[in-house]
């Protein structure tokens, strides 16, 4: 069986060396293929010398285009240069996603022939707060979405999948949304995350924001049609209410109007409402720029 890692950097180089040494120590292949992205890193690449097992490529980008693009462009090179590996396997550089976790993910691929395979987050190495923030944003992306979205960068595709992905719509803009957004095979393997090797994440809060965002654009007529089943069956069961209220009144409007203003809940309806649709507003803001940037 032949692997080909791809990995995208950014200024990350010592951890990537780390990580390297990793994966020579706990994969037990005669050869890897380490095909590195670097994303226009303003600090020189350097890779140590000596790895008797990895075959190292560098892939020098002329513009800073984030981890998601240069990730495509990465599977687009591997393609149409017609490198040949059975599964293709994307990691992030920095240690979070662990050596010994790609034997986890190789056994169930070769179980679950053209399937993509995802690393599912078990335990995380973040603080409180950001474990707090990030289980928030899962709840909210299922509710929204009715798709669990608890993976991200690291997954094991098959060679054979990699002409499918680069092809995908938001495959540029968000790696696993867009996946999950396809109707393309995969599957979850829980893997819990590992700490970084060196230093802080060079991605910043506004930038994850805006990434998880993104994830959500791009559901954003599934999520649009969600909105409309619920307020369709909210209006329903409103009227129902509404026509109960009647009946059991004696035709008494003025009671009902003195009711609703009188009852803090439908206040409370109503600024969920607006928020909602707030929302579904910059979804869209969000999703017109990302079918933008898919026609440039």
């Amino acid at each position: 069986m032949k692997i080909n890692i791809l990995l995208p950097v950014f200024n990350d180089w010592e951890s990537l060396n780390l990580l390297l040494k990793d994966i020579e120590k706990k994969i037990n292949f005669s050869t890897i293929d380490i095909t590195i992205i670097d994303d226009c890193s303003t600090l020189d690449p350097v890779v140590y010398e000596g790895f008797s097992k990895l075959k190292i490529k560098i892939i020098i980008l002329k513009n800073n285009v984030g981890s998601q693009k240069a990730i495509n462009i990465g599977l687009k090179y591997l393609e149409e240069n017609n490198v040949y590996f059975d599964y293709c396997i994307i990691m992030d550089s920095d240690g979070e996603d662990k050596a010994e976790d790609l034997k986890i993910l190789l056994n169930i691929a070769k179980g679950n022939k053209g399937k993509i395979i995802f690393a599912s987050r078990g335990k995380r190495e973040d603080g409180f707060v950001f474990y707090f923030l990030y289980k928030i944003y899962l709840f909210f992306f299922y509710i929204f979405t009715g798709a669990n979205i608890n993976f991200g960068n690291f997954s094991c595709i098959p060679k054979e999948k990699i002409n499918e992905i680069i092809k995908l719509k938001n495959s540029r803009i968000h790696h696993s949304a867009s996946i999950l957004r396809s109707n393309l095979p995969y599957k979850k393997v829980m893997c819990n995350r590992g700490k970084r090797f060196m230093g802080k994440s060079k991605m910043s809060l506004n930038n994850l924001v805006l990434h998880g965002l993104n994830g959500m654009a791009i559901f954003f007529e599934i999520i649009l049609v969600r909105f409309l089943i619920f307020l369709v069956s909210t209006v329903s069961l409103s009227g129902i209410f509404i026509a109960s209220f009647i009946t059991l009144k004696a035709n008494n409007f003025i009671g009902i109007f003195s009711w609703i203003n009188s009852n803090p809940i439908s206040f409370v309806f109503l600024f969920i409402l607006l928020i909602l649709i707030i929302f579904l507003i910059f979804l869209k803001i969000l999703n017109i720029k990302i079918n933008n940037l898919n026609g440039t």
